[in-house]
């Protein structure tokens, strides 16, 4: 079970969606002439709907600072007032 086979949502009793890891591999017992699959499945709705939440906030971020009638930047406290980040109004 090296790396995830599928990512897919799935849906519980209530209705409600959930995402799931699914990771497995084939096994065979070539004694009785069987295969089957063996896997996993992990709960990974938390971290979707946290990335889900991210990608949210930058754009509402990113659609403020884009409407802003002038600029917006952030720089470190340093000697030279490092420049980390400057919205694009500072280019018009």
């Amino acid at each position: 079970m090296d790396r995830p086979a599928a990512r897919s949502p799935l849906e519980e009793k209530r209705r409600l969606s959930i995402w799931v890891e699914l990771t497995g591999h084939p096994v065979e017992d070539p004694a009785e002439k069987s295969k089957c699959l063996e896997g996993l499945a992990i709960d990974i709705t938390a971290r979707k709907l946290a990335e889900e939440a991210l990608r949210e906030s930058e754009r509402k971020m990113f659609t403020l600072l884009g409407n802003l009638p002038g600029i917006a930047y952030r720089c470190r406290n340093d000697r030279d007032w490092t420049m980390e980040f400057i919205s694009e109004g500072a280019g018009n």
